[in-house]
């Protein structure tokens, strides 16, 4: 179950950092290369959806994973606080707060995503952690 966990933990770090990218160089590459937006299959809002759809379920299986071996409130808080972020960012994020508070909002729940699974990963692999191979 461990590999399983870690697996997810960092799937979701992964998926968290693609996404602030995504965000922060998007904007900068069609400004720079407005000939390179012809090419995109998909525009911003799709990619969002996409990520989300990844994210949500990996990310909520390894904090609830996480948190039932460590029980840390901290950690879990920060990943669901994350989540919300992202998922306000995606349904609401352009419409209400502009493109500048959607990535803003973006970037801020992938960020505390990230860290929060970088803190749940660290705790699981604490000897004090009772998550067994076996388990």
């Amino acid at each position: 179950m461990r590999k399983i966990v870690d697996a997810a933990d960092k799937t979701a770090i992964s998926l968290s950092i693609l996404c602030t990218l995504q965000c922060l160089l998007l904007p900068i590459v069609l400004v720079a290369m407005p000939a390179v937006s012809g090419w995109l299959v998909f525009d911003d809002e799709i990619f969002h959806l996409w990520l989300l759809f990844f994210v949500l379920p990996i990310s909520t299986f390894a904090v609830i994973f996480g948190f039932y071996h460590h029980r840390n409130t901290k950690v879990a808080l920060i990943s669901c606080i994350g989540m919300a972020l992202l998922i306000i960012a995606a349904a609401f994020g352009h419409d209400i707060f502009g493109e500048v508070g959607e990535i803003g909002l973006t970037v801020a729940g992938s960020l505390f995503i990230a860290y929060g699974h970088l803190k749940n990963f660290s705790l699981r692999r604490r000897p004090a952690c009772n998550l067994t191979e076996n388990a």
